[in-house]
C-alpha cells in the first residue's frame, strides 16, 4: 500500500515538468515552421523582384517579417528580408520606404556595402544627390573592387554636371570589368558631356557590342554620330534606339533632326551636280 502512494506522489509531482515539456516541443515545432515560411517567402521574394514583379515581391517580404515576429527571432535575423523590401520599393519607385528599410538594415548591420547601395540608390531615386553620392562612397570603403558602385557613383556624377569626375568614376569601372556595358556607356555619355564625341562613339559601340539591347547607349551613340556629321550612321544608332524604345522621344526628335539634314545635304548634293 505504502509503494503504490509513493508512486502515485511521484507522479503528480512530475507532471508540471512533463507539461512543460511538452509546451516547450510545441513552441520550437511552431518556430520552426514560422522559419521555414520565412524562408520561402524570401525565396519567393528574390524571384519576383529578379521577375520585376515588386509588388507580389514586397507581399512575399512583409509575409518573411511576420513569421520571423512570430518565430520571435531577433532583429538582425530580418535583415535579408528588409533589403528584399527595400529593394522592392525601390522596383516600385516608392523611394521614401525603401531608403527606410534599408536604413533599418545599417541600424542593424553598421557600414554594409548592400544595405549602404540601396540607401544611396533612394536618395538618387528621391533627387538627392550628395546624399546619394555618399552613401555610394561610403560602400565603396567597404568594397573597392565592385564595378558598379563606381558605375552609380559615374551616374551620379553626371546627374550633378560634375562630368570629369563622372569619366574617372566609370573609368574604374570599366577597369575593373572590361565587360561592363553600362559602364562602357556611362563612359560614352561623359565623354560626349565634356564634347569629346569623337571617344565618346567608340565607348557606346563598346557598349552596344557587349549588350546589343542597351538602349540607351545606342541613343547616346545617335547623338554623338549626328554631332560629328557621320548622318548614315547615326540615324541607324537611333533606329535600333527606337526599336528597343518607341517611347523615347529624346532619341525620336535626334532622329527626325538628322533625318532632316540628311534630306537637305541630299538636296545640296542633286543641286550641286545639276549644275
Amino acid at each position: 500500500m505504502m509503494m503504490r502512494v509513493v508512486l502515485v506522489l511521484l507522479l503528480l509531482l512530475s507532471a508540471p515538468d512533463l507539461a512543460s515539456a511538452a509546451s516547450l516541443s510545441s513552441l520550437q515545432q511552431e518556430g520552426a515552421a514560422a522559419l521555414d515560411a520565412a524562408r520561402t517567402a524570401i525565396t519567393g521574394g528574390e524571384g519576383d523582384l529578379a521577375a520585376g514583379r515588386y509588388q507580389q515581391a514586397l507581399e512575399r517580404f512583409n509575409q518573411a517579417l511576420l513569421s520571423y515576429n512570430e518565430a520571435l527571432i531577433p532583429g538582425p535575423e530580418k535583415n535579408e528580408a528588409m533589403m528584399g523590401k527595400g529593394n522592392a520599393y525601390l522596383g516600385l519607385g516608392r523611394y521614401p520606404e525603401a531608403l527606410s528599410s534599408f536604413s533599418l538594415v545599417l541600424d542593424a548591420m553598421p557600414g554594409k556595402s548592400d544595405p549602404l547601395t540601396g540607401k544611396g540608390d533612394a536618395l538618387l531615386g528621391m533627387g538627392r544627390y550628395e546624399d546619394a553620392l555618399a552613401a555610394y562612397n561610403q560602400a565603396l570603403d567597404v568594397s573597392r573592387s565592385d564595378p558598379s558602385l563606381y558605375i552609380r557613383k559615374g551616374r551620379v556624377l553626371l546627374l550633378s554636371e560634375r562630368f570629369s569626375g563622372a569619366l574617372d568614376a566609370f573609368g574604374h569601372a570599366v577597369k575593373l570589368d572590361p565587360d561592363t556595358a553600362r559602364g562602357w556607356a556611362g563612359t560614352g555619355d561623359a565623354l560626349a558631356a565634356l564634347q569629346r564625341h569623337a571617344e565618346a562613339v567608340p565607348a557606346y559601340q563598346r557598349a552596344v557590342t557587349l549588350s546589343p539591347s542597351l538602349q540607351e547607349a545606342w541613343s547616346g551613340a545617335g547623338r554623338s554620330l549626328w554631332i560629328l556629321g557621320r548622318y548614315e550612321e547615326s540615324l541607324d544608332a537611333y533606329d535600333h534606339a527606337l526599336a528597343l524604345n518607341s517611347g523615347d522621344l529624346r532619341a525620336a526628335e535626334g532622329r527626325e533632326t538628322v533625318v532632316s539634314l540628311l534630306s537637305r545635304y541630299h538636296q545640296a548634293v542633286a543641286a550641286s551636280d545639276s549644275t
